[in-house]
């Protein structure tokens, strides 16, 4: 078995298998997508370093990203090819030429993703969904529901490949084509397009991360969870929906932190992860929001006034006098989520459906508490995740508070 620090660098085949030129003309009949997948399963997998999974029965690792060999994997290799093919063949989608907003939302699993997807889309469309409103869409479909997940080898695979993925979410008249994941997404009255990711700014297509590509006016919001929290809530999860989706044991918590102490982390290793979006935030802090999970916890009307800024729609003295950046945070805060019968009883994740991942909507509701790594760890656990994060996050100006 490998581990994250020894495992062999992949062959230079590995590395560089997309995107070939000839897959460019191909883009109109998806033809490229399914050569890219061959490939992928040809090339690829048989070369990739290997680990137990945390969720499903193993994952691979790729440029040092650990992944989901189903799904992760193909998407980051697919996703690399989809949004420069736009970037390079001058398509005339408004997306392509950069004239509408795109805004990701990127975390590592268990980072607060479920909370940050309801509160970009509450406040967002708030101009049409009043967030006191009985009849808000939060209400009744799940915020994972809200708007789609990169990640999803379904959603590239299915929709018309002669437009770029970040248009889906406004291609209202095809809602009903059978045209990928979107068909049954809220309709969005925000200008700004969202989008939901876990891969790593490493592995993100450099014509989204650059201020100088077609996609300039795209941004990030990064969530950032203290990284024992963030542990605890993966192994939970874990135990959850591994042996339902795959019919093996879920994860020992000694098993478990062995290999989150090796880097073996969904999209991980997780201060490879932090760290990228870290620096990407001081480097542009115009396009990348970075946010602590803490933090919103402890003064969510701060943290939520800076998201609105930071998307460009501000909340305005007369939406603040009237509570409204209030009504946001009750409307999306855990409590009320996990109360609602949708998130209690339903499974309406299209795009894990569509990758046979089944995950009920309470699965991403556990407890949303901040220091619970408290009532599971051992001091010498607790003293070693300690010693690790010190080494790996010494001189970047990131630190986290022993909560």
């Amino acid at each position: 078995m490998s581990s994250a620090s020894t495992s062999q660098p992949l062959s230079k085949s590995c590395q560089n298998i997309v995107p070939k030129t000839n897959y460019i003309e191909e883009k109109e009949d998806g033809e490229a997508y399914r050569k890219i997948d061959a490939e992928i399963c040809r090339e690829m997998l048989p070369n990739l370093p290997k680990e137990k999974g945390w969720i499903t029965e193993h994952l691979v690792q790729y440029k040092g990203v650990w992944l989901n060999p189903t799904y992760a994997l193909k998407a980051a290799v697919q996703l690399q090819h989809h949004f420069n093919l736009f970037q390079t063949t001058g398509s005339p989608t408004s997306a392509a030429r950069g004239s509408s907003p795109i805004c990701f939302l990127a975390t590592i699993p268990k980072s607060g993703t479920t909370w940050l997807r309801a509160l970009m889309f509450a406040t967002l469309n708030r101009s049409l969904y009043d967030p006191a409103s009985p009849h808000h869409p939060l209400l009744t479909t799940g915020p994972h529901d809200c708007f789609p997940f990169l990640e999803m080898d379904n959603m590239l695979a299915n929709h018309d490949h002669s437009r770029p993925v970040s248009s889906l979410d406004h291609d209202h008249d095809d809602r009903d084509s059978g045209d990928g994941m979107i068909n049954n997404y809220v309709p969005p009255t925000s200008t700004t397009q969202l989008f939901a990711t876990h891969l790593p700014y490493s592995l993100l297509p450099k014509s989204v991360t650059t201020s100088s590509s077609a996609y300039c006016l795209s941004k990030f919001v990064y969530v950032c969870r203290n990284p024992k929290d963030a542990f605890i809530s993966l192994w939970k999860f874990g135990n959850k929906v591994k042996p339902v989706n795959t019919a093996l044991a879920p994860l020992s918590i000694e098993e478990a932190f062995e290999l989150f102490c090796r880097g073996v982390y969904p999209y991980g290793p997780y201060w490879d992860h932090v760290l990228g979006f870290w620096k990407a935030s001081l480097e542009m802090p115009e396009k990348v929001l970075f946010l602590k999970y803490e933090d919103l916890r402890k003064e969510p009307s701060a943290n939520v006034k800076r998201l609105a800024e930071f998307l460009g729609q501000p909340f305005s003295e007369e939406e603040e006098s009237k509570g409204v950046v209030q009504q946001i945070i009750k409307l999306c805060s855990f409590e009320n989520l996990s109360s609602l019968e949708v998130n209690k009883t339903s499974r309406t994740q299209q795009y894990f459906v569509k990758a046979n991942i089944v995950f009920e909507n309470s699965d991403f509701f556990r407890k949303g508490q901040v220091g619970d790594w408290k009532n599971f760890f051992t001091d010498d656990m607790a003293k070693r995740m300690d010693r690790i994060i010190d080494e790996r996050f010494s001189g970047s100006g990131l630190t986290f508070a022993n909560l």
